[in-house]
């Protein structure tokens, strides 16, 4: 048995350049430098099919919560004839307020309107006000509770139309 030596190259027998002369041209092909893509994201992403469907059921559940978010408004929004209302409701030395606020469109509904309002888990509706919505642009509603909770529920009534609001203390 021969040993080989630390001075003596070793030699190879193989050629990886007079292989593919003798193989197929679609090897060939494969093995070029210039036919080498570089790999994407996008082509990382969709490389198999089950890939493929995975990125395309991301992409649609994306689409469908931004679709859901702007399209549905939020539970302490409504808007009433042109008028976008907003119930927030806060702590404040103390004591708990709810505030309603108005912005109007153009020719949006103005006259009267009742808010009852009920907090946390409460079975009833206490009436809080019978407010008048005017004209103006923008207004705002500040009323203090006389109980103290962190979720509210209110209850505009408007001509005959009940607006359910929903909101948390912040």
């Amino acid at each position: 048995m021969n040993e080989t030596k630390q001075d003596e190259e070793l030699v190879f027998r193989y050629s990886r350049e007079n292989r593919l002369k003798h193989a197929d041209q679609s090897v060939q092909m494969m093995n070029e430098p210039k036919s080498k893509k570089k790999t994407t994201l996008f082509g990382t992403l969709t490389a198999t099919k089950s890939l493929a469907f995975l990125f395309l059921a991301i992409l649609m559940l994306s689409a469908t919560v931004m679709v859901t978010h702007f399209l549905m408004p939020d539970s302490n929004e409504k808007e009433y004839k042109g008028n976008r209302l907003t119930l927030s409701a806060f702590h404040f030395e103390g004591a708990t307020y709810v505030a309603l606020k108005k912005k109007a469109k153009a020719g949006a509904y103005f006259g009267p309107a009742r808010l009852f309002v009920r907090i946390g888990g409460s079975q009833s509706f206490a009436l809080i006000t019978d407010i008048v919505v005017s004209n103006k642009e923008y207004e705002e509603f500040k009323f203090k509770l006389q109980e103290v909770g962190d979720k509210f529920e209110a209850v505009l009534n408007v001509e005959d139309k009940v607006l359910l609001l929903k909101a948390n203390t912040q």
